[in-house]
């Protein structure tokens, strides 16, 4: 612990004396944390949260509460605040929440949630917080998983190697997740081995939303959606018209291994109930025929 908090002070600027929030010195802040009185404990969180941003000494109370158990109502509240110092805290931050997410396995769900989201905002900086944040797709939790695929999408390509974890998110149990993990999947630019499968199979789902972002994701691999192409034609039969675009976008896109959907796209171009449908497979049709 003592290695990771020093850390975290040396991103922080220095400073030789005592620092104070709200009237009162760090420390006595910091002491505070380790009340017996539940109220005590909740207003020192927030005061440090607040002074962490501009305080290393803060910062410091804050990470050594994280390991305090007496501190554990009030892990949500120090959680959040580190994530707050997002790059600055790269060099500490992951190893801290690495260790909180996977391996103590903090009983408390908002915590590891408030931890997945730290990891996050500091992803892109520190990509040995990956495997965590993926790690975290399986949490018992469902907000935890939402939360974990809601950071990998927002760091984006960094976050590539999560790829098969998050092909399978998207048969999770719950609807929102694997609509995340459908979104995640192109956000993190996944290669095709572990995306086209997994958008495949997500034309199928239940919900309408993560079938239309299953077949968006597909519409922009080109070619190398050849494998879905069967799920994408039953997916031009969809319910929804915003699954029968997205479906006719994909396939004028997958080139040669998408002429087979030919004779559906020429039916859906001429009978569609929805103009832009139509007008979709219509261009679906004059990229194939070319």
């Amino acid at each position: 612990m003592t290695v990771v908090a020093l850390a975290l002070v040396t991103t922080l600027p220095a400073c030789d004396r005592e620092e104070y929030v709200d009237g009162r010195p760090v420390s006595a802040w910091a002491e505070d944390l380790r009340s017996a009185d539940a109220r005590v404990r909740a207003q020192a969180a927030g005061a440090l949260a607040r002074s962490a941003p501009r305080s290393a000494r803060a910062a410091d109370a804050l990470l050594s509460a994280l390991e305090d158990e007496r501190a554990a109502d009030v892990h949500d509240t120090i959680a959040a605040a580190l994530a707050a110092l997002g790059p600055r805290a790269a060099s500490a931050l992951p190893q801290l929440v690495t260790r909180l997410v996977t391996q103590s396995r903090d009983r408390h769900p908002e915590v590891r949630r408030q931890a997945v989201a730290a990891l996050g905002r500091i992803g892109a900086a520190a990509p040995s917080t990956i495997p965590a944040v993926a790690a975290a797709l399986r949490d018992p939790d469902h907000e935890v998983r939402i939360a974990a695929a809601t950071a990998l999408a927002e760091i984006g390509p960094p976050a590539g190697a999560a790829a098969p974890a998050l092909a399978r998110a998207t048969r999770d149990p719950v609807s929102y997740v694997r609509r995340l993990a459908v979104e995640a999947l192109d956000r993190v630019g996944a290669p095709a081995g572990d995306a086209v499968p997994a958008l495949a199979a997500a034309l199928r789902d239940p919900d309408p939303t993560t079938r239309a972002l299953a077949a968006e994701g597909l519409a922009w691999r080109g070619p190398a959606t050849g494998p879905a192409v069967p799920d994408l034609i039953v997916a031009l039969d969809d319910d929804d018209p915003a699954v029968r675009r997205a479906a006719a976008l994909a396939l004028g896109n997958g080139g040669v291994a998408a002429h087979a959907a030919v004779p559906a796209l020429a039916r859906l171009a001429r009978g569609d109930r929805e103009p832009e449908v139509r007008a979709r497979a219509a261009d679906a049709l004059a990229k194939l025929r070319n």
